[in-house]
């Protein structure tokens, strides 16, 4: 399984009545529509990467197993940590994956283990 299905799993676990349409976005002035990005998977050594660093976007960082920010996730500009893991995979990818299924499923308010 490639990395874009992965992630495309993990949405629909958590929002399975959702449709997913892959665009390539070249701008962020969009009206009406959220934004989320993985901040990455470097450490914080880089500063804030793009396009998670654009303030229209929401940044996501990955959290360890004691609900730490994981050694690999960027936390410099991240809006919200989540669990970065997922069956065999890690990554700030994953953590970005489950925050937009729980906002396409309607269900962020409700969640507590989503550290703001």
């Amino acid at each position: 399984m490639g990395h874009g299905s992965m992630l495309a799993e993990i949405i629909l676990s958590y929002a399975p009545d959702c449709t997913l349409i892959p665009l390539k976005v070249s701008c962020t002035d969009r009206k009406g529509i959220i934004m989320i990005s993985a901040s990455g998977n470097i450490g914080d050594s880089k500063g804030i990467l793009y396009p998670a660093g654009y303030q229209e976007v929401i940044c996501v960082g990955a959290l360890d197993g004691q609900g730490n920010p994981a050694s690999y996730s960027m936390i410099q500009g991240v809006d919200v940590f989540e669990d970065g893991t997922w069956k065999q995979a890690q990554g700030t990818s994953v953590a970005c994956a489950r925050v937009t299924g729980m906002f396409a499923q309607g269900k962020w308010q409700s969640r507590h283990d989503v550290q703001q």
